[in-house]
């Protein structure tokens, strides 16, 4: 028997560089041999389940919080709209209330005064008063060019001395809290 020793110097030269050859030569040779994007499909990595797994939650989690971020928008968009609709229907029942202090003073004129004309005074003050703390403004509408965003024309008239579509007579105030129109003003709109 042939010792190990042995039949290691019984080796040639090139027969030893082969078998003792670097494992990136054995790779570039494969890779010459294969071309860049022959590599056999033992070596590309396969897509483990639970990492597409894992991205299909963060997609369903990045999408549940979109959903989630829109509703909460929607619902204060929808809070504010219920609150000023429900102050505006409130604030148009207290206008008519409004209108008939307006009238009774108008109708009281100089003649009457005392302390009830004075009590009235202050309760129309303090009423206009709570309304502006409502952000509740009264539309100019006298002496203004009639907008139909705004006013309510019942009636058409002539005025030489004032432009057309100018309004020279208001029949009921017209308010508004911010943007949105509680009661447009009627009033009377000049033509010629």
């Amino acid at each position: 028997m042939m010792d190990v020793n042995q039949e290691q110097e019984k080796q040639t030269p090139v027969e030893e560089e082969v078998k003792q050859g670097t494992a990136t030569e054995t790779v570039e040779a494969t890779a010459e041999v294969q071309g860049p994007g022959d590599a056999p499909e033992a070596e590309q990595p396969k897509a483990d389940p639970k990492d597409e797994k894992i991205a299909e939650l963060e997609d369903q989690l990045l999408r549940l919080r979109a959903e989630y971020a829109n509703y909460k928008r929607r619902t204060n968009e929808e809070k504010i709209m219920v609150g000023t609709y429900t102050t505006c229907q409130v604030i148009r029942e207290f206008l008519k209330v409004l209108d008939n202090f307006e009238r009774a003073e108008q109708n009281l004129g100089e003649a009457a005064a005392g302390p009830v004309v004075a009590g009235m005074q202050k309760i129309r003050k303090q009423f206009e008063e709570t309304l502006k703390h409502f952000d509740v403004e009264e539309i100019k509408a006298f002496n203004e060019k009639f907008d139909p965003n705004l006013h309510e024309a019942v009636m058409r008239g002539e005025n030489p001395e004032l432009e057309e579509d100018t309004i020279d007579q208001v029949f009921e105030k017209g308010y508004k809290i911010r943007e949105q129109i509680i009661r447009h003003s009627k009033v009377r709109v000049i033509s010629k």
